[in-house]
């Protein structure tokens, strides 16, 4: 595996989290 390769996933794994943290907050908030 190279270390781009390694990035990108660690960047797509960070991301999604980020995005269902956000979606989870706006759920709860705008309820």
């Amino acid at each position: 595996m190279s270390k781009k390769t390694f990035l990108i996933i660690v960047f797509s794994i960070v991301g999604l989290s980020l995005f269902f943290a956000l979606v989870g907050v706006g759920a709860v908030v705008f309820n």
